[in-house]
């Protein structure tokens, strides 16, 4: 185990421009300014309002949780599905989604899978989120469930944050 206490790393995205590809360490701005010895993180929507809020387990101190306000100051929107799938993988755990996304100037592609672990000790919801810039809107979402089974969705949001319980047989 480490014995030596450090500030943690939070990456932000600089953009979406391929001049400007890349992450910068935000850590100190962001407010991950604490040492500690962290051995586990994990992300949730703690508030209900729509992005990820960060939850860090330490060995030498109590947890921090870091409110994640992007919503609040609303620099992006976010659209959120929480999967259901069989009786025996009721969180839709090993699906894989593919969302669709388009503005006046652009078309973008996201690819996520379900899975609620992330490494030891580390484990999220099973909610998938992506997020949305001022003037985009979700033109489709395909979902290959963890059974081979796939479901289109068209235009499956307003450009409001969503949360939306799916069921494979429908």
């Amino acid at each position: 185990m480490p014995s030596t206490r450090l500030h943690n790393y939070l990456f932000v995205n600089r953009g979406r421009a391929s001049d400007n590809i890349g992450f910068d360490d935000g850590s100190l701005n962001e407010g991950l300014s604490d040492s500690a010895i962290t051995n586990g993180a994990a992300y949730a929507d703690l508030d209900n309002d729509g992005d990820m809020d960060l939850v860090m387990n330490n060995t030498d101190t109590v947890a921090f949780l870091y409110r994640n306000m992007s919503v609040e100051h609303r620099s992006t929107r976010r659209c959120g599905v929480q999967l259901n799938a069989a009786e025996r993988n009721v969180s839709g755990i090993g699906s894989r989604l593919l969302w669709s996304i388009s503005s006046s100037t652009h078309h973008r592609k996201v690819m996520q899978e379900c899975y609620t672990t992330r490494g030891f000790q580390s484990t999220s919801e099973a909610r998938m989120v992506v997020a949305l810039l001022d003037d985009e809107i979700v033109d489709s979402l395909q979902i290959q469930w963890s059974d081979v089974l796939r479901q289109t969705i068209h235009r499956p949001w307003s450009l409001e944050y969503c949360h939306l319980l799916m069921l494979p047989n429908q």
